[in-house]
């Protein structure tokens, strides 16, 4: 008994451990996983993940006889197996025999052509919300699990849900330290991060690692001051929330609009050759100029100067001083006029 003391004690410390050294959540579950692995030797463990949009159920982690690809299009349906029902009812099960159950789903043993025999399922809740659920199949040395493994997993799906509660905080706070509060675009914070990644490792990220080619566009909007002087900064304010929507609206999603001042705004269009860069360039320089003068609030026509230039990742911080110049050139003729 002692020994099994030990052995859970040090199973909670090395978790407690993986929990507050980082705050990189995929590390940190695998982590769990493999304590999970080490501590219960089943034949099978996974981590399931609960789509918010769907309540459906998704395999994240998917250790046994078969590899996470095999199975990574299952979804369950909310309610479905014992995974759904934990899932769906916030409740932990326990299926010492699944010959015996008749809610017990065979979709994943169809595909993968295991038998599941016994089973513990457990969802990972924290403050009422549900992130997903910790699943072990089949104890290796036993015929069943037991009660006491029942209640252990139990605390460690508490454990996970920390973690995954924690990273969702973290994930909020520097989401809020990117973005602007008055018009919900990216900020000057995340501007500035941006340019010092790509000046020094170019576009290189695991998403658009081959889109090398960067236009950028500049925008200011004019007599922003006479408007705030004649209307009030509240009519400001709601100006620059309009401008940023329409911006918004001429550009792709995966285009990236930031404030990067009091009224001015900054595009960023990426593609994988200059051809293709151009088109893009070309069709947001179309959209934009022609909402150029447009009522953008209920009462108030916006006008803004644009400035763009285009070239590689890397050459950013010039393009930027290229396009601003061009912007400031084009008011400055405004203005004369």
């Amino acid at each position: 008994m002692l020994k099994v003391d030990k052995s859970l004690k040090q199973l909670y410390g090395n978790i407690g451990k993986l929990i507050t050294s980082s705050l990189k959540l995929e590390q940190i579950l695998q982590g769990i996983m493999e304590e999970v692995h080490l501590f219960f030797n089943p034949e099978f463990w996974s981590l399931l993940r609960l789509d918010n949009m769907t309540d459906e159920l998704y395999f994240v982690i998917f250790n046994g006889p078969v590899k996470l690809t095999d199975v990574n299009d299952i979804r369950l349906n909310p309610g479905e197996g014992i995974a759904g029902a934990a899932a769906m009812n916030q409740k932990a099960y326990f299926v010492p025999d699944t010959s015996k159950e008749t809610s017990f789903s065979f979709k994943v043993d169809a595909r993968t052509g295991f038998t599941t025999k016994s089973i513990i399922a457990v969802p990972m809740i924290c403050k009422g919300k549900v992130y997903g659920v910790i699943e072990i199949v089949n104890p290796v040395d036993e015929d069943y699990f037991s009660e006491d493994q029942f209640f252990i997993l139990q605390t460690i799906a508490d454990f996970s849900a920390i973690a995954f509660a924690n990273a969702a905080l973290y994930e909020n706070t520097l989401k809020a330290s990117y973005t602007d509060s008055l018009t919900g675009v990216s900020n000057r914070t995340k501007f500035n991060s941006l340019i010092g990644r790509w000046e020094s490792s170019g576009c290189n990220d695991r998403r658009n690692s081959e889109k090398d080619f960067l236009s950028v566009i500049v925008l200011d909007l004019n007599d922003f001051k006479a408007i705030n002087d004649t209307y009030g900064h509240f009519t400001g304010d709601d100006v620059l929330r309009a401008a940023a929507l329409f911006f918004s609206t001429c550009i792709r999603n995966e285009d990236l609009l930031f404030r990067t001042g009091g009224d001015e705004f900054i595009i960023l269009l990426r593609e994988i050759s200059a051809d293709k860069l151009t088109k893009a360039q070309n069709r947001v320089l179309g959209q934009l100029k022609a909402g150029n003068g447009k009522k953008l609030t209920e009462d108030i026509a916006v006008n803004y100067s644009i400035g763009h230039a285009s070239g590689k990742c890397h050459e950013i911080r010039q393009l930027i001083e290229t396009a601003d110049h061009q912007m400031y050139s084009s008011k400055r003729k405004i203005i004369k006029v």
